[in-house]
């Protein structure tokens, strides 16, 4: 075995990939590893090859996107290697990269049982950088199951009793992220689900400034997407295009494939909700387009939602019903289910202005309404109220509005210049 030469390989890609040369960093493991295919199997050998499986792994899901087909191959080798000659740190860097492959992939209740193993192991090897990393695993999996609270409990626990910023540093090698930022991007959703827009946005600028400080451009592509979904909810247009923007430049910049399709898709939705309907639709189909030719779904059903809610805008019913029932179908499957309620609402307002069917729409409000109250999503059950008092106002049955409306905009304690809360307070001026 020419050890020297496999060295060599080996040093070449983790030099790379600290760099963020990602396609140089690719290239040098794939050379080491066709050299190992030519070795006779031994314990030297194969510590080699999972020493290369390893950050090839998070390479490949910095470029390719975390679902794609390259990915699970890799992390399934390395963790049969890891298992006779592995020690835990690595056994757990696979881990983590097996439950984001399938967490990606749609896999949800998959991706929580392989997010409980990895709890469990960090708690058995008591290594503080290990435990951050797999306290971020339940908090993002149950976001996506639509359990707010648990996403937000998750996530305070380990900024509380497990963050370390040098951790933090050296995990970010061996998955690809940094855990400090990638934790708050979900705890910034779970709070504004929970009603606390304005800190939301202010724990979003934080963790913008954060990873920018740690100059690590994946982390912040991360965290610009995420700044996405934010601004959506809060219906901040300007501000959404700009984040796509800079999403899409570092995506294109470092070749981080998921990124750049969803850098296109919120640059279109930015578009979107400053009224430019045409370009706004050719972007977010040009992002959704490539984002599942990487393999990905999590979050497709949100994303298919809003491009939905702009074909309405443009009166294109018949495109807005496909891409609804397609978001509905995935979410109500082993799919994300964080924006259920909210396509719920919208399917209500769409059979309003394909048959007028008052009834079916009412349906739809109130399945709205449930899903969210279900979730603890005080915002999502703002937004179904709202539509549900709407349509009332129209019935006549004004007294009904209010009651329903006047409660659920009362448990909010903050955000009243958002959007969702000034269109609740004006239709409540209504109904008075």
């Amino acid at each position: 075995m020419n050890e020297r030469s496999l060295n060599y390989w080996l040093a070449a890609g983790m030099r790379a990939q600290e760099q963020f040369a990602n396609f140089e960093a690719i290239s040098h493991f794939k050379k080491g590893l066709e050299i190992l295919n030519t070795c006779t199997e031994c314990p030297e050998r194969d510590e080699i090859e999972l020493m290369m499986l390893t950050p090839l792994g998070s390479v490949y899901q910095a470029m390719y996107g975390y679902a794609a087909p390259e990915v699970g191959p890799a992390f399934s080798r390395a963790r049969e290697l890891c298992q006779r000659v592995g020690e835990s740190s690595q056994l757990f860097a696979i881990m983590w990269g097996n439950w984001s492959w399938h967490l990606v992939r749609g896999e949800l209740k998959l991706a929580m049982s392989l997010a409980e193993d990895m709890v469990t192991f960090a708690k058995n090897v008591s290594d503080i950088g290990i435990m951050m990393e797999a306290y971020v695993a339940p908090a993002v999996t149950s976001f996506y199951l639509g359990d707010f609270a648990a996403c937000r409990k998750w996530s305070e626990e380990a900024i509380a009793e497990h963050e370390d910023t040098e951790h933090c540093r050296i995990w970010s090698t061996m998955t690809g992220q940094n855990s400090a930022v990638h934790v708050r991007t979900y705890l910034t959703l779970a709070l504004f689900h929970l009603g606390y827009p304005e800190q939301a946005l202010k724990l979003n600028e934080e963790t913008i400034e954060m990873a920018r400080q740690i100059g690590h451009p994946f982390s912040l592509a991360h965290a610009l997407h995420f700044t996405g979904w934010l601004l959506v909810n809060c219906r901040m247009g300007d501000r959404l295009y700009a984040a796509g923007k800079e999403e899409l430049k570092i995506a294109s910049e470092h070749g981080f494939a998921l990124w750049e399709s969803t850098g296109t898709y919120f640059t279109g939705a930015g578009l979107f909700l400053q009224g430019e309907l045409d370009e706004s639709i050719k972007l977010m189909e040009k992002g959704i387009q490539s984002f599942r030719s990487i393999a990905a779904i999590l979050t497709l059903p949100g994303q298919l939602g809003i491009l939905a809610e702009a074909y309405i805008k443009a009166g294109r019913l018949a495109e807005a019903r496909s891409v609804l029932n397609a978001a509905l179908e995935l979410a109500k499957g082993n799919s994300d289910r964080s924006r259920l309620a909210d396509l719920q609402r919208l399917e209500g307002a769409l059979v309003l202005l394909e048959s007028g069917d008052q009834v079916a729409a009412e349906k739809c409000f109130h399945d709205a309404i449930e899903t969210a109250c279900s979730q603890q999503s005080k915002a999502m059950a703002l937004l179904g109220t709202t539509s549900l008092a709407r349509l009332w106002l129209e019935q006549g049955r004004n007294d009904e509005a209010k009651a329903a409306l006047s409660t659920v905009y009362g448990v909010f304690e903050e955000g009243f210049d958002t959007e969702d809360l000034l269109k609740a307070k004006e239709l409540l001026t209504k109904l008075l």
